[in-house]
């Protein structure tokens, strides 16, 4: 073992935390699913997790398809995936077994010895897996908990991903959504899913969820500026093409009713903040507004009455109070 492996090896071991967070198994499957996404360059996949007993886990992978690895992966091996060596120092006990159809399952006990969270919370971790089929669309996971007695068993797939949460939430909203726009394509290598909607009623408090790749980016970053960069640019354009003069067009407004649920995932993406949640990318955040820019500019024409409702709340004159 070279020093390199020894180094990495002890870090795990005394910081588990900064590898797993801080729900411990959780963070390893979490971890495990998103790692072989990203080898097998699909979502394709099959995952099975079972909690067997105190302490006792399996994890299953099961291509869907058969795939022919690219060039540059081909030569990687379970073994060089990120979490997959997390795995292995902090099992006491591990196999590791190579089935027909593109199958291979862990079967592993943590050790004890190490500072980690061995007790696998159920709801816990049917949240996190909940979250990891709406961004992968194709991915099935079926979890099973076997510790008591009766089993507890969930299965998680989500084809229309995101809008999942796009939908519910204008469904539950309070106030009727004025209008809703979305869009699923790519652009210059990138994928996207944006769903963006207003809703009437006193200008309630906005709600906004976005994710980069697995990761939800809770304080947005460049995908959220990009989006409401779109919106505002979209609509002072209209206004200036009608001839409108009594129109402020302030982010602080914008907010106001605001439902936004979107979503990129593309390579080499790169955040900042403490816990690595706010995307900084400006390619992201320029085809965004690009995107955006050409979905409102598309409805306000197409519906004056809608952009009118709209941007009501930017007359100075009809509103002058800053609070809308």
């Amino acid at each position: 073992m070279d020093q390199r492996q020894k180094t990495f090896e002890r870090s795990v071991r005394e910081r588990p935390h900064m590898y797993l967070g801080n729900d411990g198994v959780i963070g390893l499957f979490a971890g495990l699913i998103t790692d072989y996404i990203e080898l097998y360059n699909t979502s394709n996949i099959f995952f099975t997790i079972t909690i067997l007993g105190a302490n006792i886990f399996s994890f299953n992978i099961q291509l869907k398809e058969r795939l022919v690895m690219p060039k540059e992966t081909s030569r990687v091996s379970a073994n060089a995936i990120f979490f997959v060596q997390v795995l292995k120092v902090i099992s006491k006990k591990l196999e590791v077994q190579n089935g027909v159809m593109n199958q291979t399952e862990f079967n592993f006990n943590l050790d004890s010895d190490i500072n980690l969270d061995l007790t696998a919370d159920y709801q816990k971790l049917c949240e996190e897996i909940s979250l990891l089929a709406m961004l992968n669309t194709q991915i099935e996971i079926f979890v099973k908990d076997l510790r008591l007695n009766y089993t507890s068993q969930n299965y998680y797939n989500f084809p229309q991903g995101i809008f999942y949460w796009f939908d519910r939430l204008n469904n539950e909203a309070s106030g009727k959504p004025r209008f809703k726009v979305t869009f699923e394509g790519m652009a210059q290598g990138f994928h996207y899913r944006i769903g963006l909607a207003y809703r009437t009623d006193w200008y309630p408090s906005p709600v906004i969820l976005s994710f980069a790749n697995n990761i939800t980016t809770t304080r947005g970053g460049d995908l959220v500026d990009g989006v409401l960069s779109g919106l505002m640019s979209a609509s002072r354009q209209f206004l200036k093409d009608n001839g409108s003069t009594t129109f402020n067009i302030k982010r602080k407004k914008l907010y106001n009713g605001l439902i936004l649920v979107c979503a990129v995932k593309g390579k080499d993406l790169t955040y900042n903040g403490s816990f690595k949640e706010i995307l900084v990318s400006k390619e992201v955040k320029a085809q965004a507004k690009e995107i955006v820019k050409k979905l409102i500019t598309d409805l306000f024409w197409q519906n004056k009455d809608v952009a009118e409702s709209f941007l009501f709340r930017f007359d100075k004159q009809q509103i002058p109070s800053d609070i809308y």
